[in-house]
């Protein structure tokens, strides 16, 4: 198993999970401004995905890049870290998804005094239902608000309509909605992808990507 990074005694870790195909201005402003609703005193880990349940099949940047390049844009980051855990796992058995009830397991066995918070998007809160072990997972959860819900009530009647969730269920999801007083960042990894592929790295606004992520997507020659 892969150490954690980060102390031993941390109290408190919000895990913020994704492909991070490249990792941009927007996965750091979101969960630097969550960090500072839920707790300032948490710790910050971004765990990079191997295989995404949801994106088996499709091809995407070798994991040593996208670790390489998340690294780099969480570095400006107080007290935040990088676990691999997925990827390495994965150098096992290539074709696994990365389930994520299986991550906070594993970081549970390593911390087992600390409190885990998991950040998601309110997409993913929609869509929750299909995660391998929902259920438990769900007492961890924190949902960022965004479109196409940006109210609680909205994301609740989305989640009522999958009809899987009992009452008490659907009262820990409005409990867990969070809206942040910030402005969405425009910035998405598929249109960093598209713009470089289509153009050059020049393409991409200048504030969508951390300048060392820019530089090693240049040096890298990546998504040309």
């Amino acid at each position: 198993m892969t150490p954690v990074p980060c102390s031993p005694l941390t109290q408190h870790l919000i895990v913020f999970g994704g492909t991070f195909d490249p990792p941009h201005e927007g996965h750091v402003q979101l969960t630097s401004a969550a960090r500072d609703v839920i707790d300032a005193k948490a710790s910050l880990l971004f765990v990079p995905a191997a295989v995404s349940p949801f994106k088996v099949g499709l091809a995407a940047t070798p994991a040593e890049h996208r670790a390489a390049m998340l690294r780099l844009a969480i570095a400006p980051l107080r007290d935040a870290y990088m676990w691999t855990d997925e990827i390495d796992r994965a150098k096992l058995s290539s074709t696994t998804p990365s389930f994520t009830i299986d991550t906070i397991t594993r970081l549970q066995s390593q911390l087992p005094n600390a409190r885990i918070t998991l950040l998601i998007g309110a997409d993913q809160a929609a869509s929750f239902h299909k995660w391998r072990d929902a259920t438990q997972l769900l007492p961890h959860v924190r949902v960022l608000l965004r479109d196409p819900h940006t109210e609680a009530d909205s994301l609740l009647s989305a989640l009522r309509a999958t009809e899987v969730w009992t009452s008490d269920q659907l009262t820990t999801w409005h409990k867990s909605t969070l809206l942040l007083p910030l402005a969405l960042h425009p910035a998405r990894s598929t249109d960093i992808r598209q713009r470089i592929a289509a153009t050059s790295i020049d393409s991409v606004p200048p504030n969508w990507l951390n300048p060392a992520v820019a530089q090693y997507i240049s040096r890298h020659a990546l998504y040309s």
